[in-house]
């Protein structure tokens, strides 16, 4: 099978100009790659078969066994460790006729292989060629037909020191307590792994990856990756290995004791030290600037009836030579002010001795020590987004200034002059220029509205009296209130606002968005991160490509989608219009009025019809079937109303009563 190469940011400074286009492309690019990779993780669902037919083929295979390999397209495969080989593959055909379903079925075959010891397991169907190629698979399909869909689930039984190699697209992995090299992969769906103990490299594209190890010798190499999904791995207390995260939209955190990286790299020290050097120097000038004003205060009170000229060439001579240094400290600035486009941290634990390399796109890293969880993990990235910055040269021509009575014209502006303060609670602020040294962008409380078209940094704002909208190209948002809403988006980085009243939209490329109390509609959409919305007063659309998302206190119908992560969601209002509800690789729970009226339509997929909480409802009228593969489930509460969809993909479905709207 064909496999996408996992994008790397790039290291080491660039100039200013390269670096801000890097950064808009990887935006683009990566946008691009979740939102197509969320379609195709859905894409399935959306799908619907009439018929479908089914058969179980079983395989053993003894003597001394050394590895085993399993290809798959559609299908989850679990994999545990125990006494002797075995394994069932699940064939199923569906089809949009029976007929059509049973003549497929007979043209789809599960394969086994053993070849000396190296055991593997795949399908053949009509118009889909498998061909081994050394320890790798090409896999080549000419099925254009929809009116059919194959799926083939594992469960396979190997002695625990079997190596075990899984690639599958659409689909969970799970593997448990095997002491061999593991080597698991999937596009669509998550991969979990208790009791690993040797060599491990795990990589999806759309799902979380939670592995547990059991053991982790010295030598041993861990490489996890995944684009759109949260990273957990829990390890012995006592282990002694190197560390290696790197993340574009999420953060780094764990429970072991990593030092907190610094806040800063060489290039960003220089550029501090250049600051601190420029803000003596603007001390200087703006002393020079007090002189030369307190001159001309005193002439302009004299008596004397003629102008009175005062000789102030020293002191402007002193102040081009300022303003000469100053832009020189600029352009030194523009020059060091670069920092990568990913957050990346290392660190070495117990003198290190195993090798554990975790990357993501989008998604948290969470490194545990066995028997700590979550709550007790510290955060090791820095957190902040790219920082690309050059700043405005600065220049005054020397002058010598004649002081008549009458009042003096203001000298000319030293410095970018700041927005003119509104006129009127409802009258706009003018776009803020961004901060010429790079520094954030803080403003506290104002009347009327607080519009910023572009930033290059984070930018924090308190209570706005009015409309707030935001633009940053790298930074981190943050808002205290907006009176009449708010739109907010970055490039790359976390968006934060307590209280909006009126709509809300936020967008970002590579962060969470979290509100507290909207009173209108919300539009929050990231390609990387979690969605955290505390109430809501409308309907509330949250998407995101590889993240959690909660909903709670929500009166308006509700479209929540993740190709990665769980879904939250709590629907306080009785006359809330339904919703949507669609994860590709993780649990949905939602809580109802005890009153809700709507038809529930629940579907979970990749997952086996045996599984008894794979739909889990307090609502009686909820009525649950299974067929292979899937488990469905139906229901009119309080007499039906507007339709309430939820899907999930190897996960499950939980459905709470609560009370009365």
């Amino acid at each position: 099978m064909s496999t996408t190469p996992f994008p790397h940011s790039p290291n080491g400074p660039t100039t200013g100009r390269a670096n801000r286009n890097r950064a808009a492309i990887w935006a683009l690019l990566i946008a691009a790659l979740v939102f197509l990779t969320l379609a195709a993780g859905l894409r399935a669902d959306a799908r619907e078969f009439a018929a479908h037919a089914s058969r179980t083929q079983n395989f053993t295979a003894s003597g001394n066994l050394k590895s085993l390999s399993v290809e798959n397209i559609n299908g989850n495969v679990d994999v545990v460790a125990g006494a002797a080989f075995k394994a069932d593959a699940e064939v199923t055909v569906y089809a949009s006729s029976q007929s059509l379903a049973k003549k497929r079925l007979e043209e789809v075959q599960a394969r086994f292989e053993n070849d000396n010891g190296d055991l593997s397991l795949f399908a053949e169907e009509p118009g889909v060629s498998v061909r081994r190629n050394g320890r790798g698979w090409s896999i080549h399909s000419r099925h254009d037909d929809d009116n059919w869909q194959t799926e083939v689930k594992y469960r396979i039984t190997v002695p625990a020191g079997v190596s075990v190699n899984v690639s599958t697209v659409n689909g969970a992995v799970t593997v448990g307590e095997l002491a061999a090299a593991l080597d698991l992969s999937t596009v669509n769906g998550k991969i979990e792994v208790a009791g690993a103990r040797r060599d491990a490299k795990f990589n999806t594209v759309n799902g979380v990856i939670k592995a547990v190890f059991a053991d982790l010798p010295k030598g041993a190499n861990v490489d996890v990756r995944t684009v759109n999904g949260g990273i957990t791995l829990t390890m012995p207390a006592k282990s002694s290995f190197r560390f290696e995260g790197r993340t574009m939209g999420g953060e780094i955190l764990s429970s072991f004791a990593l030092p907190a990286a610094p806040e800063a790299d060489e290039a960003v020290r220089e550029r501090d030290e250049t600051r601190a050097a420029r803000e003596k120097i603007r001390s200087e000038r703006d002393k020079i600037r007090s002189e030369i004003r307190e001159k001309q205060r005193k002439a302009s009170k004299s008596d004397d009836e003629d102008t009175v000229v005062v000789d102030l060439a020293d002191l402007n001579e002193s102040l081009a030579d300022l303003n000469r240094e100053m832009a020189e400290m600029s352009r030194e600035i523009s020059r060091t002010v670069t920092s990568h486009l990913n957050r990346a941290y290392e660190g070495t634990v117990g003198g290190g001795g195993a090798n554990v390399r975790c990357s993501n796109l989008n998604g948290r890293i969470l490194l545990l020590a066995e028997g700590t969880n979550e709550a007790q993990a510290k955060r090791l990235s820095s957190g902040r987004g790219p920082l690309v910055m050059v700043a405005p040269r600065v220049t005054v021509s020397p002058r010598v200034f004649a002081v008549p009575r009458a009042p003096v014209p203001p000298l000319a502006p030293l410095s970018p002059a700041l927005p003119v303060p509104p006129t009127a609670p409802s009258a706009p602020l003018a776009p803020i220029p961004p901060d010429p040294w790079g520094r954030s962008i803080v403003k506290g409380d104002m009347n009327g509205d607080f519009v910023l078209t572009y930033a290059p940094s984070d930018v924090s704002v308190g209570r706005v009296g009015g409309r707030v909208k935001i633009s940053t190209q790298s930074g981190q948002i943050s808002v205290r209130s907006a009176a009449r809403g708010a739109e907010l988006s970055s490039a790359g980085g976390d968006i934060r606002i307590e209280t909006v009243t009126g709509d809300l939209k936020a967008t970002t490329a590579g962060g969470d968005v979290r509100a507290g109390s909207v009173s209108g509609e919300v539009r929050a959409e990231t390609a990387g991160g979690d969605v955290v919305i505390r109430a809501a007063g409308g309907s509330v659309v949250a998407r995101t490509g590889g993240g959690d998302i909660t909903l709670r206190k929500i009166h308006g119908p509700v479209t929540a989608r993740t190709s990665g992560g769980t879904i939250s969601c709590e629907i306080t209002s009785a006359a809330a219009a339904g919703g949507d509800l669609t994860t590709s690789g993780g649990d949905v729970t939602v809580t109802l009025p005890s009153n809700y009226r709507a038809d529930v339509d629940v579907r979970v997929s990749g997952v086996d019809s045996e599984t008894a909480d794979a739909i889990t409802s307090q609502f009686p009228e909820i009525t649950v079937s299974r067929r292979p593969g899937s488990v469905s489930g139906e229901g009119k509460l309080n007499g039906g109303g507007p339709k309430l969809t939820i899907r999930s993909n190897s996960g499950s479905v939980t459905i709470r009563k609560g009370p009365a709207a």
